[in-house]
This record gives C-alpha cells, structure tokens and sequence, in this order.
C-alpha cells in the first residue's frame, strides 16, 4: 500500500476548543469594562461665568438705496417684437433652427422631431438618475444590437 506522504495531524479536540473560547470571552469582557470606563469618565466641571460687560445697541442702519446699474444694457428695437413660442408650437421652430445649423437630411437621420423640445427637457432632467428611458432620447436609437469583430489577434468592440 502507498504511504500518505502528510505528517498525521490529530483531530481537534475539545480542550483546544474551550482555551479559545476562554480567551475570546476575556477579550472582549476586557474591552467592555475598557469601553464602559471610557464612557463612565465624569465630563470637566463647567468653567465659572465670565462677566460680560452690556454691549450697547447699534443704531439701526438707513434702508439701503437701489443700487445703481453701473452698465445698462440698452434694449434692442425688435426685443417686444419677437417672442418665444409656446410649447406646443416650438418644436417647428427648434426645427427649423436644426435643420438651418446641421441641414435636413442629419436632423432626418440622428433626431426624433416629434416632441423634440419635450424630449430634450425629458433628457436633461433624467441625467442625474441611474436609468433613462430610451423612448424619450431626442435622438434616433440605433437599429439592431451591438456586435464584437475580430481583427487577427485583437477583438474589436
């Protein structure tokens, strides 16, 4: 027969058990009476009072004036001639303003126009939670899943 090749180690017995339960048990009576001494330290006695001498009441301040505009900002001749829209009627108008600055077939291909402003609002509020939803992105979602390519040795992600 083959010879285990470990050195015999015998089983734990109860006493090796009860010494450590021993010293467990003082360890931790030891560090309650630590803790309930540290608590039960009577606080510094209150320090005598200090005479203080009666202050004498400040004469109530003036109200302050307007303060002065040091730089107007004169008003333009058109500024009560346009107004924004309402925001049922804004999304043409933000549009608009899209298709002006990227041109029509981008603002067709990356953004959802319907509710486009409502969408935006909804966006910029949901991005200090964990989840937004992605039926409220202003933008087109992606079709499909994402997809991993292999290229020789490396995986492109």
């Amino acid at each position: 027969m083959d010879q285990d090749p470990r050195p015999y180690e015998p089983p734990a017995s109860g006493v090796n058990r009860a010494v450590i339960a021993v010293i467990a048990a003082v360890v931790l009576l030891g560090a309650g009476w630590w803790w309930w001494q540290q608590r039960a330290v009577a606080p510094a006695a209150p320090a005598a009072p200090v005479a203080v001498a009666p202050v004498e009441p400040v004469p109530p301040t003036p109200p302050a004036a307007e303060p002065v505009i040091q730089h107007p900002i004169e008003a333009s001749a058109d500024a009560g001639a346009r107004t924004l829209p309402g925001l049922d009627q804004s999304d043409p108008a933000l549009k608009d303003a899209l298709t002006g600055l990227l041109g029509s077939k981008a603002v067709a291909l990356f953004l959802q126009t319907d509710g486009l402003v409502r969408r935006v609002v909804a966006t910029v509020d949901n991005l200090g939670r964990a989840h937004a939803a992605p039926r409220l992105w202003p933008v087109v979602p992606p079709g499909g899943r994402f997809g991993v390519q292999a290229a020789g040795d490396q995986t492109l992600v």
